[in-house]
């Protein structure tokens, strides 16, 4: 008799542990860093609504522990702005990656300020420390003053890569020690709204109506563009970077969420937590 007990309890747990199994190698997970969480939260609670036999959720990860996980096949879809070889020594062809949005730094001044447009160099040269009174990029004469995040930021990261590091006419590829950085979003535009001279820049595309937002120049075409136009999101304006979807294999169920992902609807709710929507010409690669 207790031999059959313990033959039912050993059937019992192996029922369940192949069954939790099943259940986890059905589920699309995906990982990726928090902030990320801000829209692929919200983009996964939507799939379950538009596809409810499908399991699905989110998991919050660094990058190394996100490729790590799809190198071994324990997630399907890791979601960054890093690349593979950045973490590892891998070769991108092994993976599949799909820009699904953008992220970006808005440049605000303050409405009495002239300045409504800066080029990449000028910018550069303004962060630098290089350039230090309005007149020398249109404005009236006063010297400008900067706001921006803490020095550890990743968006001192990406201005220093992707502007001081490619536009710089002087060279110089960090920022100034002059840089005012402050912890929120809301401090660096309550100084900017309150300093006629003051320059401020911050994650997202939020601009409140007491602050202007500058257009940026477009390094191939020259043309100028804010982040945002007609209330939507412009995926042209050039100081953003994409957001990739890595994945690996065939998973048909991965495909479909991708696939809503570039959806239009899907698309649109980038917006309301400061995130670009990927590019039309540029989705996947």
């Amino acid at each position: 008799m207790r031999g059959k007990f313990f033959a039912f309890v050993f059937l019992t747990f192996f029922t369940l542990i192949t069954f939790g199994a099943y259940a986890a190698d059905d589920e699309i997970l995906i990982e990726g860093p928090e902030k990320m969480a801000k829209f692929a939260e919200p983009w996964v609670e939507k799939f379950r609504q538009d596809e409810p036999g499908v399991a699905i959720r989110f998991a919050v990860c660094t990058a190394r522990e996100g490729f790590t996980d799809l190198s071994l096949g324990e997630c399907d879809i890791v979601i960054n702005v890093s690349r593979p070889q950045d973490i590892f020594r891998w070769e991108e062809s092994k993976v599949n990656k799909t820009v699904v949005a953008a992220e970006g730094v808005v440049f605000v001044v303050n409405p009495q300020n002239p300045v409504d447009k800066l080029t990449m160099s000028e910018l550069a040269d303004i962060l630098s420390g290089e350039t230090i009174n309005w007149e020398d990029v249109g404005g009236a004469f006063g010297e400008i003053t900067v706001y921006g995040p803490p020095a550890n930021s990743w968006v001192n990261d990406f201005v220093e890569e992707s502007i001081l590091s490619v536009f710089s006419p002087s060279g110089k590829k960090n920022i100034a020690y002059r840089v005012n950085d402050f912890l929120s979003n809301a401090e660096i535009r309550q100084q900017v709204a309150v300093q006629p001279l003051a320059l401020g820049y911050y994650p997202g595309t939020y601009v409140p109506a007491g602050l202007k937002m500058l257009s940026v120049a477009s390094p191939t075409s020259g043309e100028y563009f804010t982040p945002v136009k007609d209330k939507m999101l412009d995926a042209r304006y050039p100081v953003q970077r994409p957001v990739f979807f890595w994945t690996s294999g065939s998973n048909p169920a991965v495909r479909m969420f991708i696939e809503r992902v570039l959806s239009r609807d899907y698309q649109e709710m980038l917006s309301a937590y400061g995130f670009y929507p990927a590019a039309a010409n540029d989705k996947s690669e």
